[in-house]
């Protein structure tokens, strides 16, 4: 590991910190478009699950909330806007 204090979270918080964010993606994947958006949102909601104060951390609910929304980013605005009415 390059730097972060020899641990997996420390290191990706280290890597986002110095504009790396995109190597931490599989590089078999697609790295455009959508699927880079979508997956960017996924690192911020797993990297506000692993804040060091527990109290800090989104619940469940909340985690659950931000991963529908993520999938919904394909559908128009409207759809979107429709379901967060509806959670």
């Amino acid at each position: 590991m390059e730097e972060g204090g020899g641990n997996l979270v420390g290191w990706v918080r280290w890597m986002i910190a110095n504009g790396r964010q995109s190597e931490l993606f599989d590089p078999c994947l697609p790295v455009l478009g959508l699927w880079r958006e979508q997956m960017s949102h996924v690192l911020a909601i797993a990297r506000e699950c692993t804040v060091d104060e527990p109290w800090k951390r989104p619940t469940m609910v909340e985690v659950v909330k931000g991963l529908r929304m993520i999938q919904l980013m394909k559908h128009e605005p409207d759809d979107l806007q429709e379901h967060v009415e509806q959670a």
